[in-house]
């Protein structure tokens, strides 16, 4: 076990200059300069998939494929020899370039020309269904995120952060051209958009390349969103796999409330574990998995939405009861950490958070992914990693404690979900009794 921990960033934060504007229709501009040849910049959306109308799960992610395939954006950017990866979510939509400072105005130009009258056709909708198709089907054999989108949908059910961010196949076929044009133009607007700049252009430089084209499309007005949880669990029998993958969550939180810092360091606390890494196994729960071979993956994981968020373990191992001891004895360490955590542990968990913190926004891609999230709402705001060491320092151990007992004492009930060849499972009333025994 490990009895001490060095604290790398306890005296000096790595402090990074962000410049943050906004343009009149409302479009964010991010920038933060940086000397060398190359420019990452991108635009984020917050018109991610659980914005979808009923039955046509799918939409967003078929526009982004449609806007990034479009010739006026393939064409330049192959001849400069750019790279542009695009992405949708269920909060949001992201286009992020690589390219040559030379290059920057003219592929900016591109960019948020198409996103500002993107060119959707029937044609260029079909073409982009069979992949999407592929990418759903390729999503669901990966049992982690198999197993996240169950979660998603068995908390969240009826809302759309319930659905799969690329859809089912079902409703991507009766997606048309109307469909996928009546979302951009409900969606891709001013006070959705943020436009990022990492490398050569100064601020004034970045505003101008977001209104030339992103000036332009209207303001709107953000929505008002409101998601009911619900406590359920979902058991996947599949005899045809060898291990079993437990997942338990807890609602939490939304983007902006206090307690994402705190939940971040309980995920900390709880550890990871796998046999080749070997990860974080100075805490208890990830310790124990390590010595009794109870699990063969231990992992933990924490998504914010603006209104609403999800907490959670994740195991995997052989046993097919694994999942009924796993939650005893994550419930065990939950009221562990929340009654006797002592000093030197939780010291410990904050200097992890902040190196995970800080290997988000190691070079310019990675930066500009974390600027996108945070100006659309993941901090509420681009705040620089000085500000969020700062936040993580002046955490203390009651602020844990207080927001660890909101998420599993104040009747909150945890959603669960099991694949693989769970035949044998413990009645989700019981699992459910797991937080009320502690109560006082």
């Amino acid at each position: 076990m490990i009895k001490h921990y060095v604290p790398v960033f306890r005296d000096a934060a790595p402090k990074a200059t962000y410049q943050v504007s906004r343009l009149v229709n409302g479009t964010r501009v991010g920038v933060q300069q940086r000397a060398g040849p190359a420019t990452t910049f991108g635009v984020f959306l917050d018109a991610g998939s659980r914005y979808e109308a009923k039955g046509k799960n799918g939409t967003a992610a078929l526009l982004q494929r449609v806007i990034a395939k479009d010739n006026r954006i393939v064409a330049p950017f192959t001849k400069a020899g750019a790279t542009l990866q695009s992405f949708t979510d269920r909060q949001n939509v992201g286009f992020l370039v690589t390219c040559l400072n030379e290059d920057v105005s003219t592929l900016a130009d591109a960019l948020t020309g198409v996103i500002a009258n993107p060119n959707v056709t029937a044609n260029a909708v079909d073409a982009e269904k069979e992949g999407l198709i592929l990418a759903q089907a390729q999503r669901a054999r990966n049992p982690f995120q198999n197993g996240l989108d169950q979660m998603h949908s068995a908390a969240f059910m009826g809302s759309g952060l319930a659905g799969n961010p690329l859809g089912t196949e079902e409703c991507v076929a009766s997606i048309t051209a109307g469909d996928v044009t009546d979302f951009a133009n409900e969606f891709y607007i001013g006070c959705n958009t943020a436009f990022i700049s990492v490398g050569d252009p100064n601020s004034d430089q970045g505003a101008a390349l977001a209104q030339k084209n992103l000036g332009g499309v209207k303001e709107g007005i953000p929505r008002s969103l409101y998601t009911r949880y619900f406590s359920s669990g979902q058991y996947d029998l599949n005899t045809h796999v060898p291990t079993a993958h437990c997942f338990f969550g807890y609602k939490v939180p939304g983007t902006t409330h206090k307690a994402k810092i705190p939940l971040m360091i309980w995920r900390n606390l709880i550890g990871q574990w796998t046999p080749k890494r070997g990860l974080a196994t100075s805490f208890s729960l990830a310790r124990l998995m390590q010595t009794t071979e109870m699990a063969l993956k231990l992992d933990t994981f924490q998504f914010h939405y603006h209104e609403t968020g999800l907490w959670g373990t994740y195991a995997k191992g052989a046993d097919r009861v694994i999942y009924q001891k796993i939650m005893y004895h994550l419930a065990d360490e939950v009221n562990r950490c929340v009654r006797t955590l002592d000093d030197e542990e939780f010291e410990r968990a904050k200097t992890m958070t902040k190196a995970q913190l800080f290997n988000q926004v190691q070079g310019p891609e990675a930066t500009a992914q974390f600027m996108g999230d945070s100006i659309l709402g993941a901090f509420g705001d681009i705040q620089g990693l000085d500000h969020l060491f700062n936040e993580i320092d002046t955490t203390t151990m009651k602020d844990l404690q207080d927001n660890v007992g909101r998420v599993w004492f104040d009747d909150v009930d945890p959603v669960v979900v099991n694949m693989g060849p769970v035949f044998e499972y413990t009645p989700h009333m019981h699992l459910r009794s797991y937080t009320y025994w502690w109560r006082d």
